[in-house]
């Protein structure tokens, strides 16, 4: 029988070293997604997807409380980019305790304040692209990647560094 493990617990959101611990309801954390081009040259039989990197890396966040500095940090023009962490806890079976730590940076692309309405909490959900992201469970680097500073490394094998070298 298999154990239920990794189960989220728990987790925290910090907007430009801010916390909002219990201000968070929901992080849709981002899709990443390779970009293929499809590949057909003479003599081969048929197409096939030949990798082109990735697609934009989108996310979103719903607060549970209207939240004026979150909606600052957005900017229309704003040239940098804001940093976002998130820290979570899982368990599992067996008494099994996980700690994962996402850093990322990015911007703010869809603000939405939704409806408001007397005596019923003020949501606010904020939709971005971002340019890093990285991923530490249980103190392991899973991924890194950075668009910005052309590194990309998963599972510790800095996979981007020939690249870097020959250009």
């Amino acid at each position: 029988m298999a154990n239920l493990d990794h189960i989220l617990q728990g987790f925290n959101a910090y907007v430009d070293g801010r916390s909002k611990l219990g201000f968070v309801e929901k992080l849709e954390t981002p899709k990443i997604k390779k970009k293929t081009e499809k590949f057909r040259s003479g003599g081969m039989l048929a197409e096939k997807n030949h990798v082109m990197g990735y697609e934009v890396f989108p996310w979103k966040l719903s607060f549970n409380a209207f939240d004026p500095d979150v909606i600052r940090q957005a900017g229309l023009f704003a040239k940098n980019a804001v940093n976002l962490s998130f820290t979570a806890a899982f368990d599992g079976e067996l008494n099994a305790q996980h700690t994962a730590h996402f850093l990322c940076r990015g911007k703010f692309t869809d603000l939405s304040g939704g409806t408001w309405e007397a005596g019923k909490k003020a949501m606010l959900d904020v939709e971005g692209s971002l340019d890093a992201l990285k991923l530490t469970y249980d103190g392991k680097v899973v991924y890194d990647i950075d668009i910005d500073n052309d590194v990309y490394v998963v599972d510790g094998i800095d996979e981007y560094a020939w690249i870097r070298a020959a250009l």
